[in-house]
C-alpha cells in the first residue's frame, strides 16, 4: 500500500496563533505563534476537514492572518482569501469539524496583500480577519474539499 503525502500548512498571525486541525488544538508544536514575523509550517493530514484559526492582536495596529497550504510537491491548494469565513464573536465549538454554523459566518474581511517575502507563504496569500476590524481577536475557519486532497481540482471552499 503507497501512503500519500499530508499536506503543509505555512501560517502566521499578528500577534499569537492558535490553530486547530478537526478540533484537535496543535499551537503548543508551533515554535513561533507568538511573531506574526516569523512563519511556522506544520504537516497537516491530507483528509483533513476542517482548519480553525483563532488570531488575537495583543499589541494593538495592524492584525491579521496569513497562511498557504501546499502539497508535498510544492503545489499551492489553499491560500488566505475571502472564501474563508470569520467572525469576532466566541461560539462554542467552532473549532470542530460538526459545528453547524460555518454557513453563517461571514466571509473573511481581506485587508490586504501580502507586502513583503514571509518565507514559504505563496504570494497569493492575503492578510484576513473578521469584518470587525476593531476586534483583537478573529476566529477563522476553512472547510477542506476533497479536491485539495487528490491533487486533481481546484481550492473552492464551501
Amino acid at each position: 500500500m503507497i501512503v500519500s503525502p499530508g499536506l503543509r500548512l505555512n501560517i502566521t498571525c499578528d500577534d499569537h496563533l492558535t490553530l486547530y486541525i478537526d478540533g484537535v488544538k496543535l499551537s503548543e508544536d508551533l515554535p513561533w505563534s507568538y511573531s506574526w514575523k516569523r512563519v511556522d509550517t506544520i504537516n497537516i493530514p491530507r483528509l483533513f476537514r476542517v482548519i480553525a484559526i483563532e488570531c488575537r492582536n495583543a499589541h494593538g495596529g495592524p492584525r491579521g492572518v496569513l497562511a498557504s497550504l501546499e502539497r508535498a510537491d510544492g503545489t499551492v491548494v489553499m491560500t488566505t482569501d475571502g472564501h474563508w469565513r470569520c467572525t469576532s464573536s466566541f461560539e462554542e465549538g467552532w473549532q470542530t469539524t460538526d459545528f453547524v454554523g460555518h454557513n453563517s459566518w461571514p466571509k473573511a474581511y481581506v485587508i490586504q496583500s501580502r507586502l513583503q517575502d514571509y518565507a514559504r507563504i505563496d504570494w497569493q496569500a492575503h492578510w484576513i480577519w473578521s469584518g470587525d476590524t476593531r476586534s483583537n481577536v478573529s476566529y477563522c475557519r476553512y472547510r477542506g474539499k476533497s479536491s485539495l486532497m487528490s491533487g486533481t481540482a481546484d481550492t473552492e471552499v464551501s
